[in-house]
């Protein structure tokens, strides 16, 4: 839907999505809004870019949501699946696999603010604000907003944005730790830009292991599941990243595939040159006295150490 008249558009540059939304005066979310996103989103699942930027034009990123939406509603039934709907779009972008930027040169509020959470960056500008003000209409926050902003600056700081139903400017949701950064207003476009650009030139297969590494981490804790499970994180990124490319790697390049695997069936022969493939997990090595040995990564970062003394290496 690149360029495509409407609320919402994306545009695509060297990998780079750009989804703007359009919508005069304020942005407000309404049925154009709603379907104009789903559609961006289905585009950025159907051709997954390197790195996603989401921006608005005008002189507010959005002004919240367009109450009609909500009184157009015949039913409970109805609400509950629009408020479905809401749900699954801010999920949508949170499980894109590729680094997602959200830029906010203004202010921001409601729905606006609930996707930004889903984003892995937030990038805004010295004068931009945010705010969750559905208490004003005597609604809570619907996308997943009110736990997403609890991950990044703990319930608490939930609690008070939340029921505070204010706007909170950048530099103290940075502070937070909400906003990941706040950058000056004069040149914040290109900036923002940069910054995106900059993620999209990065190792695409390693940067959605980290996102799913910290998914799982959220979702089940520092040692879920437990290793050497069926669906531990290094046999489910070993399956997913490393196995089939080091075995087309080892096909090719030697003739053999790998043959030495441990009692959980994975090859210890990943990594044995750097900088070829699995993207997460070269440019290391370990190392016993002088003999090389190649490993696997656990979903956590660490390496799973089969003996004691190994150690880790950057091999440059």
């Amino acid at each position: 839907m690149s360029g495509a008249p409407g609320p919402v558009s994306v545009v695509r540059q060297d990998g780079l999505a750009v989804v703007t939304f359009d919508a005069p005066p304020l942005n407000l979310f309404d049925a154009a809004m709603s379907d104009g996103l789903d559609a961006a989103i289905g585009d950025l699942e159907a051709e997954r870019p390197r790195a996603v930027l989401f921006r608005a034009e005008g002189r507010v990123v959005s002004g919240g949501v367009d109450v009609s939406l909500f009184a157009a509603l015949a039913g409970p039934r109805e609400a509950e699946g629009m408020f479905a709907g809401l749900v699954a779009v801010a999920r949508r972008v949170d499980r894109l696999p590729c680094p997602t930027v959200f830029a906010a040169h203004a202010l921001c509020l409601t729905w606006a603010f609930e996707l930004a959470l889903a984003c892995d960056i937030i990038l805004a500008a010295e004068s931009a604000s945010f705010g969750l003000v559905e208490k004003v209409i005597g609604l809570t926050p619907a996308m997943g907003g009110t736990q997403r902003l609890a991950e990044r600056a703990g319930t608490g700081r939930a609690r008070e944005f939340v029921m505070a139903g204010r706007p909170f400017g950048a530099a103290e949701l940075e502070r937070w730790n909400v906003v990941n950064r706040v950058l000056p207003d004069e040149g914040f476009e290109a900036a923002a830009r940069e910054y995106a650009r900059e993620l999209g030139r990065g190792p695409t297969l390693a940067h959605a292991a980290t996102k799913q590494v910290l998914r799982d981490y959220l979702e089940g804790g520092s040692n879920w599941p437990t290793s050497g499970s069926p669906k531990s994180p290094e046999r489910c990124l070993h399956r997913r990243i490393c196995r089939p490319r080091c075995a087309r790697f080892w096909t090719k390049a030697r003739g053999t595939r790998p043959s030495r695997a441990d009692e959980h069936g994975i090859s210890y022969r990943c990594v044995t040159h750097p900088g070829t493939f699995p993207a997460i997990w070269s440019g290391f090595r370990l190392h016993q006295g002088e003999k090389r040995r190649d490993f696997h990564g656990n979903g956590h970062g660490q390496v799973v150490q089969r003996r004691q003394g190994l150690r880790i290496h950057h091999a440059r």
